[in-house]
């Protein structure tokens, strides 16, 4: 997947304290912004997400962050980035950008997650 915006220290904890594990693939809509949210229910309250654009390398297209974090800067080719709002709670994640390409939710485009509780 590439290196992650997180130190050795950062990822042991987080290993160290997840119980929960969850994997899987949404699909996107197009749609994007505060009013359209995108959303992972995963049963828990996650601390830790990464959400990845399926079929790209390194950390291309990928949101990667620690809970509580609220807004995460993001690589989406080597010299672009993004912002993402987040909002974590007790059974997920939910996330918006400015465009559908920012929010991981375009049209028809296949999408990995991991998510650690």
């Amino acid at each position: 997947m590439g290196q992650l915006p997180f130190t050795s220290d950062q990822i042991s904890e987080i290993l160290t304290l997840a119980g929960k594990v969850v994997t899987g693939q949404y699909t996107g809509n197009g749609k994007y912004g505060a009013a359209n949210l995108c959303r992972i229910d995963c049963g828990f309250a996650p601390k830790f997400v990464l959400i990845k654009r399926a079929g790209y390398g390194a950390n291309y297209y990928c949101i990667t962050a620690i809970n509580p974090q609220k807004t995460v800067t993001c690589n989406y080719s080597s010299s672009s980035t993004f912002t993402a709002t987040l909002t974590w709670d007790e059974t997920g994640i939910s996330w918006y950008s400015t465009t559908a390409t920012n929010q991981l939710n375009t049209n028809n485009t296949v999408y990995d997650y991991l998510i650690l509780g």
